[in-house]
């Protein structure tokens, strides 16, 4: 149930972002879109209990993030790379047992809600700056 409401909750922010937000956030938005249809088809690939193709996936689209972040003057991508990057460092959490398979769990969650968070608001500040032609701030 939580995955289908995550799955509506994404598609709308990726709707929203597609309509008012600029090339770079439509960058973000496929390069997340990338990492939710990836992570499913590795998600068979573990050793010892992790998941290691979901953490490479994780770790290539931190990596994409990052280039957005350091490419752009804009204020949204570093909190986004930011939050993948929590994402990324919740598969450690695997190595100390499986009594931290909930918590590394529940924090991919709220980074993922928090970076659909983000990326509403890069999407109105882009259309913001279209509209009252803010051209500095791109």
């Amino acid at each position: 149930m939580i995955q289908l409401l995550v799955l509506a909750v994404s598609l709308i922010v990726a709707a929203v972002v597609i309509r008012v937000g600029g090339r770079d956030e439509r960058l973000a938005i496929l390069l997340l879109a990338a990492l939710s249809v990836l992570t499913p088809l590795v998600d068979g690939l573990e050793a010892d209990g992790t998941r290691w193709g979901v953490a490479l996936v994780d770790v290539a689209a931190f990596l994409g993030l990052t280039a957005i972040a350091l490419g752009r003057r804009r204020w949204w991508p570093i909190p986004l790379a930011g939050c993948q990057l929590v994402v990324v460092l919740t598969h450690a959490a695997g190595l100390g047992g499986d009594h931290w398979t909930w918590t590394a769990v529940t924090v991919r969650l709220i980074a993922w809600a928090v970076i659909l968070l983000i990326l509403i608001f890069a999407a109105y500040e882009a259309y913001i700056v279209r509209r009252y032609g803010l051209e500095s701030f791109q």
